[in-house]
């Protein structure tokens, strides 16, 4: 009795502060046995995972729908599977043509877009609509390493690549009814062995991406408004080992979590500095997802999580 207390003041706890972050983290520990973890970064406690048996390659990427409870898994070798990352069910899934390892969702548009992931290449972006699973459009004539994301308020799209001509790392800006990129601009010059990894859109609007680099981490980021980007870029570089795995994602208001090996950074992107870090179970995690201030069903789930952890401490308690 005292857990199922527990789970309703839980649930009643994450109603009333609506600041809860869900993790989902790909699992790439155990080849053929990959799957997705679902992970508590404020309380930094396992709840559970879902897709192994679906699965058939390395995570990619994660991407997720609030709103219905979807969460789209990017594979290495170009499938894409959803699942409903509550219960863990298998939704539906198709296969990309090309090489990809980044994925987006926007709610808005209801599109999930694909970008290379990192390296180097030219690789277009791709458009998926995220009801039928089909192809909605292409993103044509430029390397892009992150799935293009929607800037709110507007609709346009932006991405994170490199012109391979001058190795200089470039903000495209696009129209999701595809083509060729509308504008872009400068962020700075790297080695392209530098590649970019992933980006967000900040509380305030700001386009931050991050990369290897500077003896760690580098998180660039740059204005935008509703006709594009403003002003030039800021750069801030976070001691640490890079690692390939290296990603970033949204959580809750000014919050970003960054994933570098099996480290966690929590991130205030207004203030611009590393507020904790916490170690996760393993490096091999790849891809990076969070539902910020999860939906009923998705506290049902965590409370399931908590109760299944209760009950295991429970059988091993002396």
């Amino acid at each position: 009795m005292r857990a199922f207390a527990l789970i309703a003041a839980l649930l009643v706890t994450a109603a009333s502060h609506a600041s809860f972050d869900l993790m989902l983290l790909g699992d790439n520990s155990t080849a053929g046995s990959e799957r997705v973890i679902r992970y508590d970064p404020v309380n930094r406690v396992q709840l559970g995972s879902f897709g192994q048996g679906f699965l058939n390659a390395a995570v990619a990427d994660v991407a997720v729908d609030g709103a219905t409870g979807r969460a789209f898994v990017l594979q290495v070798n170009g499938g894409v599977r959803v699942f409903n990352y509550n219960t863990g069910d298998f939704i539906d899934g198709f296969t990309l043509s090309g090489s990809y390892g980044a994925i987006a969702f926007d709610s808005t548009s209801n599109r999930i877009t694909f970008g290379q992931g990192g390296g180097n290449g030219i690789t277009p972006g791709k458009v998926y609509d995220a009801n039928t699973l089909s192809l909605a459009a292409d993103l044509t004539g430029t390397f892009m390493a992150t799935a293009p994301l929607r800037r709110p308020g507007t609709s346009w799209y932006a991405s994170y690549g490199i012109d391979l001509a001058v190795a200089n790392h470039i903000a495209y800006r696009h129209s999701i009814t595809g083509g060729a990129p509308l504008s872009s601009t400068t962020i700075t010059s790297f080695a392209s062995s530098s590649s970019p990894r992933e980006a967000i859109f900040t509380a305030d609007n700001r386009l931050m991406g991050v990369l290897p680099g500077g003896g760690g981490i580098q998180l660039w980021s740059i204005g935008t408004d509703a006709s594009g980007f403003v002003g030039s870029h800021t750069t801030t570089t976070v001691p640490a080992t890079f690692a390939n795995n290296l990603d970033i994602a949204n959580g809750h208001g000014n919050l970003a979590y960054i994933l570098n090996g099996s480290s966690v950074l929590s991130y205030h992107t207004g203030l611009n500095q590393v507020m904790g870090t916490q170690t996760l179970a393993s490096s091999t995690y790849q891809g990076m997802a969070v539902v910020v201030a999860p939906e009923p069903g998705t506290m049902l789930a965590l409370a399931g999580g908590v109760l299944a952890l209760l009950r295991k401490r429970r059988k091993v308690k002396p």
